[in-house]
């Protein structure tokens, strides 16, 4: 059915994919690595704020970033990389806002865990 030839073609391919997956990943990881370490030093030097303000600023359009956690901590930053953090009243809070806001989501970039 098979030759050897075009078995031997399919392994080295399969050998191959294989290692460009484990590459691949293994820069997925260390990237989103990177990033978690980056944001933990920037939410060191951030301004806290309280949720009232958090949302004034989102309606006011000065914020280009946001990211919400599971434990309600918000980070907020505008385009000129100042960041803010809070913490939303509940789960989703900001989310909710944010879609008011910004329907589209072209403004403003929404990130979550």
């Amino acid at each position: 059915m098979f030759s050897r030839d075009s078995l031997c073609t399919v392994i080295i391919w399969f050998s191959c994919m294989t290692k460009r997956a484990v590459t691949v990943i293994t820069l997925v990881i260390l990237l989103a690595a990177s990033a978690c370490a980056t944001k933990e030093m920037k939410a060191a030097t951030a301004v806290h704020v309280s949720w009232d303000a958090a949302v004034a600023l989102i309606r006011d359009g000065s914020i280009k970033y946001v990211w919400q956690t599971h434990t309600l901590d918000v980070s907020l930053e505008t385009e000129n990389g100042i960041e803010y953090v809070t913490r939303e009243p509940r789960i989703d809070a900001v989310w909710h806002l944010v879609r008011e806001i910004d329907p589209n989501g072209k403004k403003i970039h929404f990130i979550t865990e």
